[in-house]
């Protein structure tokens, strides 16, 4: 289910690419709690690449927000998020604002795209901060197996 190392490193260089940061000069940044099937359960902050196979479903809960600093803060209200590629995966976001379900889809070695934004100036007005993370849609467990014959030939004795 997960990313050997340099597949996580080209997947970042990929988005990097394609997703430049809108911030290059971030202030805040969330903390990440990921829960996959099977109980295991992963907690970053500034992650910026996770993996989830086709036909599977993960919950991702935003953790607590922090400064520039690393300290502790909040976030004005609840988190919106926005799924940039709707044909790879579900997005299903959760009443409390706090979390989601990614439900991915069937089409794998893809990139999907999760955009969380937030007010964070902590008063009367609005000063949004937004991230992006990208989620590898990989492909399942193999169910069959193929094969190939070469051309005949007369037996050596």
């Amino acid at each position: 289910m997960w990313l050997t190392f340099r597949a996580i490193h080209e997947l970042d260089a990929f988005v990097a690419r394609f997703y430049p940061p809108r911030h290059p000069r971030r202030r805040v940044s969330f903390t990440w709690n990921v829960r996959l099937p099977g109980g295991t359960h992963l907690t970053c902050k500034e992650l910026t690449m996770l993996s989830l196979s086709v036909r599977k479903k993960a919950t991702v809960t935003m953790g607590v927000p922090v400064d520039a600093d690393g300290n502790a803060t909040t976030i004005d209200g609840a988190y919106t998020f926005a799924n940039l590629n709707p044909e790879l995966a579900t997005l299903v976001p959760a009443a409390d604002g706090q979390s989601f379900d990614l439900i991915a889809g069937t089409v794998a070695n893809q990139m999907c795209v999760i955009e969380v934004s937030a007010d964070v100036d902590r008063g009367d007005g609005v000063k949004t901060h937004t991230e992006q993370l990208a989620i590898g849609i990989l492909p399942g467990e193999a169910v069959a197996f193929s094969a190939t014959m070469g051309p005949e030939s007369e037996p050596t004795p």
